[in-house]
């Protein structure tokens, strides 16, 4: 009765997946979910979750407590309307462009992921991750409207708009991974179209790598958690049962914490 275990260590955190896989279990009989073909809604939820898996693990590697998650809308002006797709585009180039430039005057390098959302009433806004240069908040929520003013413009002059900035707050950060996701997934729901990726990555960006171990004893996986001394576990993000991804197997995932020392 072997299994797959998978650990994924990114950041503060430690990802680890169980699996029975058909390769460690042909002939033993070893249960799984009817075979059946998986639909196009089926299967743009597995994609769904796997992209906010992806994006989780990305962001508790690259960002910490001191990281920033900024928010900026684009007010519908009555003469003017919302901005277009390939304006927002444009604007978010030029906003990026100029924060890369401010970060390298600081001495460091920008990492960042953004995300362009398009509500279900077609409001505008842009949603962002971005590490720290050093500077407390007041200054950088300061710089960050002064940099935004200078690229949100009609014809020169500065359009309405606000900017909401605060610290990434806590440890594991896939609430905020499931919330870009679903962003992007409201957006492609109210224009009828992608826009892109589900979010927009810096290149300079760590990537978790998973490191994958084959358990070819006869003992089944435990199915009670226990965090190691040092780490505890989130809950929240405790899962089991069969599922499609594992081939119909039976899975659990859980994630580790590392406690402040």
């Amino acid at each position: 009765m072997g299994y797959v275990k998978a650990v994924t260590r990114a950041g503060k955190t430690i990802e680890i997946e169980k699996y029975y896989d058909y390769r460690s279990n042909r002939g033993n009989g070893e249960s799984r979910m009817p075979k059946r073909e998986i639909t196009p809604e089926a299967k743009a939820r597995l994609n769904e979750r796997a992209a906010i898996k992806k994006l989780r693990r990305i962001m508790n590697e690259n960002f910490n407590n001191n990281s920033w998650y900024l928010t900026m809308d684009c007010i519908k002006e009555a003469a003017l309307g919302y901005i277009t797709i390939d304006e927002m585009k444009l604007i978010l180039e030029k906003f990026m462009r100029k924060c890369r430039a401010y970060w390298k005057r600081c001495g460091t390098e920008l990492k960042y992921i953004t995300v362009m959302a398009v509500g279900k009433k077609s409001a505008r806004h842009f949603h962002m991750v971005l590490s720290n240069c050093g500077k407390g908040y007041k200054e950088m929520r300061e710089k960050l409207q002064e940099l935004w003013d200078s690229v949100y413009l009609v014809n020169g002059r500065k359009r309405k708009s606000y900017i909401h900035l605060e610290n990434l707050y806590g440890n594991n950060y896939g609430d905020l991974a499931a919330y870009f996701v679903k962003q992007s997934k409201t957006t492609f729901e109210t224009i009828g179209k992608k826009i892109g990726k589900y979010w927009n990555p810096s290149r300079n960006l760590v990537r978790p790598v998973t490191v994958k171990k084959r358990i070819s004893d006869r003992q089944a996986f435990r199915m009670q958690v226990r965090a190691p001394k040092g780490y505890y576990v989130d809950d929240r993000y405790t899962v089991t049962g069969y599922g499609d991804e594992y081939g119909g197997y039976e899975y659990m995932q859980y994630i580790l914490i590392r406690m402040r020392t």
